[in-house]
C-alpha cells in the first residue's frame, strides 16, 4: 500500500503503520509536536502566573521596590551620590531620568528594540553601563527634545513679555 506522508508529502511504500516515509520526517514531527506542547505549556503558565499576580498585591509591592532599587542603581551610577539633574541639579528622585547625550534615544531603543522605563535601565545594568548617558530632570529632557537638544535652561531664547 502506497501513502502520503504527513510531513513532507512524499509517497512512500508502507510496511507497518508509518505515518512518515523516513526517520527524519519522523523526528521532524516528534519536534513539532514537542514545540506545540512546549508553547501551549507555556501559555497556561503564563495565564496562573499572571492569576497569581492579581491575587497577590505582595508581588506587586516587591517588583515596584526591585524596579525603584535598579533605577536608583542606574541613576547613581550616571548622575553621582545623591543622583541630580546634570542641567539644573534637581534632587528629587522621582523627577530623574536617564538622557541620551548625542540625542539619539530614539534609534537608539529602535536599535536594541525597547521602549524605555525599567527594562531600559535593566538594560543599562546589563551592559556594564554603557557610555553616551546622563541623567537629567523629566521637564530638562523634555524641553532637549523639543528646543533641538539643548535645555532651554542654557538656550539663550528667553521670553521676556510672556503676554503678546
Amino acid at each position: 500500500m502506497i501513502k502520503k506522508c504527513v510531513i513532507c508529502g512524499k509517497e512512500f511504500q508502507v510496511i507497518t503503520n508509518k505515518k512518515c516515509c523516513s526517520e527524519d520526517c519522523t523526528k521532524l514531527r516528534l519536534k513539532e509536536k514537542y514545540k506545540q506542547r512546549r508553547f501551549k505549556y507555556r501559555k497556561n503558565m503564563r495565564k496562573a502566573a499572571n492569576k497569581y499576580r492579581k491575587n497577590h498585591p505582595e508581588y506587586k509591592e516587591y517588583n515596584r521596590i526591585r524596579n525603584r532599587k535598579i533605577k536608583l542603581e542606574v541613576l547613581t551610577h550616571y548622575g553621582g551620590n545623591p543622583p541630580k539633574c546634570a542641567c539644573c541639579g534637581e534632587i528629587i528622585y522621582e523627577f530623574l531620568t536617564i538622557d541620551h547625550i548625542n540625542n539619539d534615544g530614539r534609534e537608539h531603543r529602535k536599535q536594541i528594540k525597547m521602549v524605555g522605563g525599567t527594562k531600559f535601565y535593566r538594560w543599562l545594568k546589563r551592559n556594564n553601563f554603557p557610555e553616551g548617558f546622563q541623567v537629567l530632570c523629566f521637564n530638562c529632557n523634555c524641553g532637549k527634545e523639543i528646543n533641538k537638544g539643548v535645555c532651554p535652561h542654557k538656550s539663550k531664547n528667553v521670553f521676556l513679555d510672556r503676554n503678546p
